[in-house]
C-alpha cells in the first residue's frame, strides 16, 4: 500500500493547521478542546468527512507531541471506532491513513514531511459491508490466499529520524511496548536491516513490528518470549516495500526478528479453520484478499474476548453474527 498524495498532502494541512496553535502535550491540553471546536468545518473537509457524519470531527482525531522532537503522531480515537462504522463512508481514506503516522513539523509547510507510518487501518470480517462474507466471496472467489498468523502484541513502528532511533505505539510516543522496543534493537541493528533494503534499492523509512513479550502479552501465552515479529517494511516515499524483502532483514537480524507464520488457504479453508474450537492459544489470521487485508480471529479467541467484558458495542463491531448467534 502507499500513502497516496492527495492524503498526504490533506494530513499535511491538518498537521500545519494543528502545529501553527501547538507545539508540545501542554499546547494541546489547554487549547485542542477549543481548537476542535473552531476548525470544524476545514478537519471535516481535511478528513474528507461524508455529509451526515455528526457534527463533531475533531473528535475523530487524536494526536501526539514528541516532549523533546518536532514530531506529531497522529491516531484516529476510540470515538471513531463508536460511530464511524454505522456511517457509510465515514471510514475515509484520511482517517484509515491515519493510524500511527508521524510528521515532523516546524514554522513552514514545507517542514511538514512524513516520517513513519504503519498499516492502513484494516477490518475484521464481517465488521463493514466491505468485509462481509458475501463481499469477500465476490472479491476472493475460491482463490489460494496467502495468510499470516495474527500475533497478540503490540504494534510498534520503528523509524530513523534525523539519525537517532525511534519507536513509537500508534496512539502515543514513549509507551511502555515502544520503550521495550527501543531496549531491544539499536541503531547499528537498523543499519543492518536498511543496508538489506538497499542491496535491493529501496531506502527504508519504517519497519512496523508486533512486540511480543510478558508485558504485551493479550490473550495469547507465549510464555514469557520476547521478539518482533516483522510485519511490514516502508520505504521513503510512504510505499510499502515487497513482502519479499523482509526474510532476508529477518535472516540478517534473526536474534531481534522473527516472521509470523504463513499458509495459502481459501475462503472456505479459512472459515473452516477459525471455527474449530479445537484450536487453543491463537489469535487468527490477517488475509490479503486481492490486496485488501481481512482479520479473521478464531472463535476461541473470541470466546476469551468476550470472557474479558469487553463493551457490547466493540463486540458487535469484531464479532462476526454466526458466533453471536452461537453463545
Amino acid at each position: 500500500s502507499r500513502l497516496k498524495d492527495n492524503i498526504n498532502n490533506n494530513i499535511r494541512e491538518l498537521v500545519y493547521l494543528i502545529t501553527r496553535e501547538m507545539t508540545s502535550r501542554e499546547d494541546k491540553k489547554e487549547k485542542w478542546a477549543k481548537f476542535k471546536n473552531e476548525n470544524n468545518a476545514a478537519l471535516r473537509e481535511l478528513l474528507g468527512m461524508p455529509e451526515g457524519s455528526g457534527n463533531r470531527v475533531g473528535d475523530l482525531v487524536g494526536f501526539d507531541i514528541h516532549p523533546e522532537e518536532n514530531l506529531i503522531l497522529l491516531n484516529y480515537t476510540s470515538q471513531a471506532h463508536n460511530i464511524l462504522h454505522e456511517i457509510e463512508g465515514g471510514w475515509t481514506p484520511a482517517l484509515r491513513a491515519m493510524r500511527g503516522l508521524v510528521y515532523s513539523f516546524g514554522k513552514n509547510l514545507e517542514d511538514i514531511q512524513l516520517v513513519s507510518r504503519g498499516f492502513d487501518k484494516f477490518f475484521n470480517q464481517s465488521e463493514l459491508p466491505e468485509t462481509s462474507v458475501s463481499a469477500l466471496y465476490e472479491r476472493c472467489g475460491d482463490e489460494k490466499l496467502i495468510c499470516r498468523e495474527k500475533a497478540d502484541g503490540h504494534m510498534v513502528e520503528i523509524f530513523i529520524h534525523e539519525d537517532r532511533l525511534f519507536a513509537t505505539t500508534r496512539g502515543k510516543f514513549g509507551t511502555l511496548s515502544a520503550q521495550q522496543a527501543m531496549r531491544m534493537m539499536n541503531r547499528a541493528q537498523w543499519i543492518k536491516a536498511d543496508l538489506v533494503a538497499r542491496s535491493l534499492k529501496q531506502e527504508l523509512m519504517t519497519l512496523v513490528v508486533e512486540l511480543i513479550t510478558p508485558e504485551s502479552e493479550v490473550h495469547v501465552d507465549y510464555n514469557g518470549k520476547e521478539t518482533m515479529f516483522l510485519l511490514a517494511a516502508f520505504d521513503k516515499a510512504g510505499s510499502q516495500i515487497h513482502d519479499a524483502l523482509l526474510p532476508d532483514i529477518v535472516g540478517t537480524l534473526p536474534e531481534l526478528f522473527s516472521l509470523p507464520d504463513s499458509v495459502f488457504m481459501t475462503l472456505d479453508e479459512i472459515f473452516a479453520d477459525v471455527q474449530d474450537r479445537n484450536v487453543e492459544n491463537k489469535e487468527g489470521w490477517v488475509v490479503n484478499c486481492q490486496g485488501m487485508l481481512v482479520k479473521f480471529k478464531y472463535e476461541t479467541y473470541i470466546g476469551k474476548m468476550v470472557a474479558d467484558k469487553l463493551s457490547y458495542k466493540y463486540i458487535m463491531c469484531i464479532v462476526p453474527a454466526w458466533y453471536i448467534c452461537s453463545i
